[in-house]
């Protein structure tokens, strides 16, 4: 196994401070997905229908939503739904599908959910006509009775998709049960769709509904608001209950932003977490998504005049980074805040730039059979230079198996349109902490013969 060896402390520890404004906050985007149990669709509005309410008919007023726990009131919130969404719903309308049977293809089950929900504006629209139960039925009976979903496709003269609920005869053609017997006797004729799963309708509703959203906001930050309250940790689960983290807050002044951002205009200087629902976003990072912001919904009161910068690291520029950053390095609590105001810019000093930065590289090693992904890669001397950021080594539990994946691989994604070869890297990785610089050197003994 290779060693670390502790290099000199490029920092200058010199004190400084600046004194907080009330423009100086901290802020975060709440990158949110679909339920993830199937089980448990119907359990609980959506979180995006949920916050959609609240801007609605809460006047931008959410209680009961996560937060990281070092948020402050007055910090930002930018809510977005993650790209994995489109994902989980097709995983989940295919879960759906296999619940029942018949001779509907998936591709046609999945074109007609839409028509199977009140969700639908304009019936014109619809190439079927659907049956439905005229008046509404408490959730309460649902799956009292089987799901038959028909589509005739031949000799009668109109199209129509057919729900039967709980078996009423009166929101039957036929009877319930003398209509299904038809339904298979003819089946070379009709195309069906029968389970007797007792929520597929509900669930389709959903489905359908979250659909919409994610085609709308998949992917994409849809929303801003404000901390309002202290974070505080729920202990028992309710209807207010969205993620696994305990943690939650109050927001206000949640708008909706006309137009959406989508990740890929924020992806090269914002890395969304993906191991939990809290991205921070800081210092040039928060500037430019503003901006980004700004230029395509005009300009929000909420962030107008606004800086994501710690208090002590506010003024800090590329003549005094050394001196302020270095003063607070060892006070970072969060690895995020640590990249963007010393890492960064020291990854910058060393290769020359930001067009010889690379972030999450992903490394290919066939001998292994495994793909590790480190934080960043710099071009040094010609060479590329694996780089590890932690805010403290000691307690890593095998730092230098770690650093020894980045090392004698075969290729390295660098970006989406970067990839090079193992031998255009140096095999040392940079490790960088809150307290040290360490170079870790793979050295591989070659046994005698």
């Amino acid at each position: 196994m290779g060693t670390i060896t502790m290099k000199n402390d490029l920092n200058a520890a010199i004190s400084s401070s600046t004194p907080y404004t009330s423009e100086s906050v901290q802020a975060f985007v709440l990158n949110h997905s679909y339920q993830s149990s199937f089980d448990r669709i119907t359990d609980r509005i959506s979180v995006t229908e949920n916050l959609l309410d609240a801007i609605e008919n809460e006047n931008g007023f959410v209680d009961g939503w996560s937060a990281p726990r070092w948020a402050g009131i007055g910090d930002i919130a930018f809510f977005m739904l993650a790209k994995t969404t489109g994902q989980v719903l097709a995983r989940h309308q295919k879960f759906l599908y296999d619940l029942g049977t018949g001779n509907m293809s998936y591709k046609h089950f999945i074109k007609i959910l839409p028509s199977l929900c009140k969700y639908e504006n304009d019936p014109s629209e619809k190439d079927y006509i659907m049956i439905f139960p005229e008046e509404d039925v408490d959730t309460k009976d649902y799956g009292t009775g089987e799901t038959l979903i028909v589509e005739n496709v031949s000799e009668l003269t109109d199209r129509f998709t057919y729900v039967s609920i709980n078996h009423s005869a009166e929101h039957t053609i036929m009877g319930y049960e003398s209509f299904k017997q038809f339904v298979f006797d003819h089946s070379d004729r009709i195309r069906y769709y029968w389970t007797d799963y007792k929520l597929a309708i509900p669930v389709i509703k959903e489905l359908v509904i979250n659909r919409r959203f994610n085609e709308k906001f998949g992917g994409k930050i849809f929303a801003v608001g404000k901390v309002c309250s202290i974070p505080q940790i729920e202990k028992e689960e309710s209807e207010q209950v969205h993620w696994r983290t305990p943690i939650y807050a109050q927001y206000d002044n949640v708008s909706l932003l006309e137009e959406p951002i989508d990740i890929s205009e924020f992806r090269d200087f914002i890395t969304i977490s993906r191991q939990g629902t809290v991205t921070p976003v800081y210092g040039e990072a928060f500037d430019q998504l503003r901006d980004i912001i700004v230029r395509k919904n005009g300009e929000l009161p909420l962030i107008k005049n606004v800086s994501a910068y710690p208090i002590s690291l506010s003024n800090m520029n590329d003549d005094n980074w050394i001196e302020v950053a270095g003063s607070f390095r060892r006070r970072f609590i969060l690895e995020s805040q640590f990249r963007v105001y010393y890492v960064d810019r020291l990854l910058r000093l060393l290769s020359g730039g930001r067009n010889n930065i690379f972030r999450e590289c992903i490394c290919y090693n066939s001998i292994r059979n495994s793909r590790p992904r480190v934080d960043n890669v710099i071009l040094l001397n010609g060479l590329y230079l694996p780089v590890e950021v932690k805010l403290n080594v000691r307690i890593e539990n095998d730092i230098k198996r770690q650093c020894s994946s980045y090392c004698h691989v075969d290729k390295c994604d660098l970006n989406t349109a970067k990839t090079i070869s193992g031998n255009e890297m140096l095999q040392k990785v940079l490790v960088i902490d809150t307290s040290f610089i360490y170079l870790y050197d793979d050295v591989r003994v070659k046994t005698p013969v």
